[in-house]
């Protein structure tokens, strides 16, 4: 079953650290039905909200991904 989750980021360094996390949205795009980011108030560090539809599996796959990186946190949560 599908379920609703919002998704969050914080990008430690984001000059450094974007690029590669900016891969694997790319290639979760299917799943993501919205999308804001900010940068810190000091600007080297970003936060990133995404809005998933998909199953409890392949959201887990997606924030996995992402939390295998360096300087990049994942929290999620199901809405429904």
């Amino acid at each position: 079953m599908e379920k609703i989750a919002v998704l969050g980021i914080l990008i430690e360094n984001r000059a450094e650290n974007a690029p590669e996390m900016q891969e694997i949205i790319t290639k979760y795009g299917n799943i993501i039905f919205g999308r804001m980011g900010t940068p810190s108030l000091n600007k080297h560090n970003g936060i990133i909200s995404l809005h998933l539809e998909a199953d409890d599996e392949k959201i887990q796959q997606f924030a996995g991904e992402l939390k295998q990186l360096s300087g990049i946190t994942v929290s999620y949560c199901y809405l429904n």
